[in-house]
């Protein structure tokens, strides 16, 4: 979730996003603890990338604040997606062929602070490199109008990005959207 100053005016919403997708999460775990098991990792990203909690199981997840989001610096959005897909990787289950990841960041503004994945062809290779076992999923919710530039710069497959209104009406939306693609993963 991006937590760069821009997010400061939709910042209560996106708090109010943030746990309400938590919760959808518990009640799809609940639901199927027969038949798989989840757990969460959650990302913030502003001019560092924040590993907020990662492997947690859904129960343990305690509600977000304002003490706990706080938007600031800009936005590491490469890094953030790169870095969590590496961290999965490095998982002792990751290769099992049951396991399974997704990944789903929301931004409201553009890539334009990360370093390790600053290259837009070393982030591209590593999304279709780990895209390309069928066991992770990236789906980018980005600003209105920013759909195509993003997918043509970052290699980002279409279907997997969606726009979003920067309001807090529109990341109600977006977090409505999501809690729907959850609930069908």
């Amino acid at each position: 979730v991006d937590r760069s100053s821009s997010m400061s005016g939709i910042k209560q919403a996106t708090i109010n996003a943030i746990n309400s997708n938590i919760e959808t999460i518990k009640q799809q775990a609940l639901e199927r603890a027969n038949e798989q098991k989840t757990s969460v990792t959650l990302v913030t990203f502003g001019s560092n990338v924040t590993e907020e909690f990662f492997d947690r199981s859904p129960d343990l997840l305690a509600p977000f604040n304002s003490s706990n989001y706080q938007p600031n610096g800009m936005t590491s959005l490469l890094d953030a997606i790169g870095k969590t897909m590496k961290r999965f990787e490095s998982m002792p289950d990751a290769n099992e062929a049951h396991v399974s990841f997704l990944v789903i960041a929301v931004t409201d503004g553009e890539e334009n602070n990360s370093i390790e994945f600053k290259n837009p062809y070393k982030f591209n290779g590593e999304l279709n490199r780990l895209q390309g076992t069928g066991r992770y999923s990236v789906a980018v919710l980005v600003p209105r109008g920013y759909k195509q530039s993003f997918c043509q710069n970052f290699g980002v497959p279409d279907g997997n990005v969606a726009e979003w209104e920067t309001t807090s009406v529109g990341m109600e939306t977006a977090s409505q959207q999501t809690q729907v693609g959850l609930r069908s993963y």
